[in-house]
Formats: C-alpha cells, sequence, structure tokens
C-alpha cells in the first residue's frame, strides 16, 4: 500500500485506544442527557483509594469442580451424581476445616483462601425476584407468564449482559452495566476529570458501559497505544505533513453534528492516551513476575501498572475489566478445565503478590464472575449450560477462608423429574440446574457498598435490589 494508511490497522488502533471510546464516543455524548438520571451521592469527597477488578470467565464455568465438598459423606454424594466428571479426592486440596477443597490445579488460590484473603460466594446467578421450582414450572408450561424471570436462560450472550448489567436483553436496546453505573458516580472522587476511571483489558463489554462514562481499552502485555499514524514524528519524511494536514481537517468548523462530534472523540482519547503512557512511563517496573505466554495474567500484570499510576493519575477510584474464555466445556471438560484453573490460579496469585509489592493489597478487591454454572450431571465429556455458580472474592479487604451463603444442596439420588429431566436437589429445575439461592445483585451491590456507592444509590444501580431480603451478602470487611 505504499506510503497509505492501512485502513484495517488503524481502525485497530483507534478502537483498542479507546476500548472504543474513539469510535462509541460519538453514541456515549448523545447519552450524557441522561446523566441527570444517575442523581450521584456526595462521592468527590471520598478520600481513600479503592479499586474493582472483574474477570470474566467466559463461557459458564463449571464451579461444582472448582470448589468441591471434601467432607467424606458430602465428597461421596459429588462423586455418584457426577460420575465421570468427578475429580479423584486424593487429588483435590483441602482448605482449612477439611469440609470443602480447591481443584488440584488452583494450588495458589487455596492457599490465599487459607491465609483468608479469598471467600467464596456461593450459590449466585442472574435473578431479579425470589423463584421456587414450582413457580417456574409453571411458568414453563406457560401458566405463570407473569413470573420475572432473566430473558434467555442459558444463552451466553443473553447471560453475560443479564449479569453484567443486571436486566434483561431486549432487542434494539443496550442496557447501562453496574460497573458502568458505579463509574458514573465515583467519577467524581477523581481529581483530573480527564483520565478515565474505567478501564477494559479485554475489548468492549455491557458491565463498563455508562451513562456518562466508558471504559479506556488496553491492549494487555502492550501498554497504551500511540496515534503515530497521526503524530508529529521526523521519520518517514511525509510523516510531519501528514499530521499537520490531520491537525488542520479536526480544526475545521462544522455545522454537522456527527463530524463535530468524531473530532471530538479523535483529541479525547488522544489526549487521554498521552496522559496515562505519561503516567505509566514515570512508574517504577514491577517485580513479580508473570508468565508472558498467559494472556489472563498480562491482562491483570497491565491492570496493576495502572494501579501503581493512581497518585499520578489523581484517582481515588478505579474499575477495571478482564477475562479468560474457553469455560463453554461440553467436551473435554477435565481435561480443559486442568488448563483453564492453570491459568486462573498463576495469573491471581501474581496479582495479588503484585498488589503485595505496591502496598494495595487492602485496596483492591478482584472478584470472578461468569454467565452461568454448569449441570451437575454430565452429558458423556461435559456439562451443559446451568444457572446458579459459586464465585472467588480475593483481596485484604474480603472476609476471607470462608463461604457465604448457603452452598447448592443437591441430593445424590432423583427427587423427581420435569420433561424428562431427572432433578438431583430441591432448588433443581434438571439435570442439576439449580436456581440461585442470591442474585448477581446482591453480588454486585456487595462490591459496591464496598467502593462507597450509597445505600440509596444501590437500589439505582441494581433496580432489583429491593427484591431480595439481603442487600450485603458480607463477604467485604468495611
Amino acid at each position: 500500500m505504499g506510503h497509505g494508511i492501512n485502513r484495517r490497522r488503524f481502525l485497530q488502533r483507534m478502537a483498542w485506544l479507546g476500548g472504543g471510546s474513539a469510535l462509541l464516543a460519538t453514541q456515549n455524548r448523545f447519552r450524557l442527557i441522561n446523566a441527570a438520571l444517575a442523581a450521584p451521592g456526595n462521592y468527590a469527597n471520598l478520600s481513600d483509594y479503592k479499586s474493582l477488578v472483574c474477570v470474566f470467565l467466559m463461557g459458564g464455568n463449571d464451579s461444582h469442580n472448582m470448589f468441591v465438598p471434601y467432607a467424606n459423606a458430602e465428597y461421596q454424594k459429588y462423586r455418584k451424581v457426577r460420575q465421570g466428571m468427578a475429580i479423584a479426592r486424593n487429588r483435590l486440596l483441602p482448605v482449612r476445616g477439611n469440609q470443602y477443597a480447591f481443584h488440584p490445579n488452583l494450588p495458589g488460590l487455596r492457599n490465599l483462601y487459607n491465609q483468608g484473603k479469598i471467600a467464596v460466594a456461593a450459590n449466585i446467578g442472574p435473578l431479579f425476584e425470589e423463584i421456587t421450582p414450582t413457580a417456574y414450572f409453571d411458568f414453563l408450561d406457560g401458566n405463570n407468564a407473569g413470573l420475572n424471570i432473566p430473558r434467555n436462560l442459558f444463552s451466553h450472550s443473553d447471560q453475560q449482559e443479564t449479569w453484567q448489567t443486571g436486566q434483561s436483553t431486549e432487542a434494539g436496546k443496550i442496557h447501562p452495566g453496574w460497573g458502568g453505573k458505579m463509574a458514573d458516580r465515583l467519577m467524581a472522587a477523581n481529581t483530573n476529570p480527564a483520565v478515565p476511571i474505567s478501564f477494559t483489558l479485554s475489548g468492549n463489554n455491557p458491565w463498563q458501559a455508562g451513562l456518562s462514562t466508558h471504559p479506556f481499552g488496553i491492549r494487555p502485555g502492550q501498554g497504551i497505544g500511540t496515534f503515530e499514524d497521526f503524530d508529529q514524528r521526523e521519520w518517514p519524511p511525509w510523516q510531519a505533513s501528514r499530521a499537520a494536514a490531520w491537525d488542520a481537517i479536526l480544526k475545521l468548523q462544522s455545522s454537522h453534528l456527527l463530524e463535530q462530534q468524531a473530532a471530538a472523540a479523535f483529541l479525547d482519547t488522544r489526549k487521554r492516551a498521552n496522559l496515562l503512557r505519561g503516567a505509566l512511563d514515570q512508574s517504577p517496573p514491577l517485580q513479580t513476575p508473570y508468565n508472558q505466554e498467559n494472556n489472563l495474567a498480562q491482562q491483570l500484570r497491565t491492570i496493576a501498572r495502572l494501579i501503581a499510576a493512581r497518585e499520578t493519575l489523581g484517582l481515588k477510584r478505579q474499575i477495571f475489566f478482564a477475562t479468560l474464555g474457553s469455560f463453554d466445556t461440553h467436551g473435554m471438560q477435565l481435561t480443559e478445565h486442568e488448563t483453564l484453573f492453570n491459568l486462573l490460579n498463576e495469573a491471581l496469585v501474581s496479582f495479588q503478590e503484585t498488589l503485595k509489592e505496591l502496598s494495595v493489597e487492602d485496596s483492591v478487591t478482584t472478584f470472578t464472575a461468569s454467565e452461568f454454572g454448569r449441570t451437575l450431571t454430565i452429558n458423556g465429556d461435559g456439562t451443559d449450560h446451568a444457572w446458579a455458580g459459586d464465585f472467588l472474592v480475593m483481596g485484604g479487604a474480603v472476609d476471607g477462608g470462608k463461604i457465604h451463603g448457603e452452598p447448592i444442596e443437591y441430593s445424590d439420588q432423583p427427587l423427581g423429574e420435569f420433561w424428562g429431566e431427572k432433578l438431583f436437589g430441591p432448588r433443581d429445575v434438571g439435570s442439576g440446574r439449580f436456581i440461585p439461592k442470591y442474585s448477581s445483585d446482591q453480588y454486585g451491590a456487595t462490591l459496591a457498598k464496598w467502593m462507597g456507592i450509597t445505600d440509596g444509590d444501590l437500589n439505582a444501580i441494581f433496580p432489583n435490589l429491593n427484591n431480595f431480603p439481603a442487600r450485603d451478602l458480607g463477604f467485604m470487611h468495611g
């Protein structure tokens, strides 16, 4: 293509530099009128530092094999129902008390649990109101149309959006995420409005989409990219002229709203990129080693660098999004899980060690999420899409070393069946698909409260929260 700009390369760089912020800024600016709906509390007076890191396990993690009953009687129930999907008891890593154990490829997380730095939040999933199996079965039979149930249960894309926004998917409608609605309010705590509060290391996501804020995207392991195609450089010889021409175009007056917003979006993203790159360049190098072949580890390492630059950037609150994929384990689950859990283990352990290095262990909370759990029963060599699951919360402010909530209750004998599927527990709706005891809204609200969100604003961020008896699941200190 000679000296001409590579269009695909340019668009990729633009998308990553802003996590879509440059390309989506027009849409976000049109939504600014909605910002008034946020009705933020007084967050400008927050003086401490806190950040929240979401690690989304894409595909639906089988938490039945992540955290396993270890006491002999309960383990035998687990083994009988799981059959070929059960992990041998002598391979499991028991936690203190010897009632439960971690998967054999999660030794570092087991150690952090025993140190009180990891908690298990049990029996959680997308839920808008308390639901009984009877009500759910009536709904499926067409006799309970008013039941407020997440739309398209067991669908990856729908439940990912529901998890991250607290609302059912609707054709043609984009819901703000609860991470984004937090950011709308907490942005007031940061002293430099030019610096984003939210950062994504894994592209655009519903969770960080706010009414007035949106995430800044960064390539994991590569830091902040540049706008070199439009920067003033000495080489190649025509570069300075091209950059000058581009700047002149940006300064042109236009009556077209989209042209105005496109220019403003580019300038805003370039300014933010330069600020962030400068702050990262000033930060001392991290000493904790990370596996360069582990993409999640590289995402978390980049997050750690942004946390290290918090004072330079004037940030009191930060919100991060990272992912680990391939959890849709319909086949070869035992083998796939060993690989995935090894990646998860080394990434989270390195990250927590880095937070200790930076003296912010008590100020950063990392939590896992996934669109749904998986069936307790097997489908040959894997498991199918389910509903409730268990999740990990990590950090110095976590009430760790324990299970929060009532673990999923199941039987080793079928208690009945529905539409030909056997039911293995009082909340089973088919083949070990358990209705969650606790809503993902309650899970998120517990984290939001720790971040400093006021009780009144919790209702705006999580509109279904009042449908449940507990607003706080108790796994966070303070």
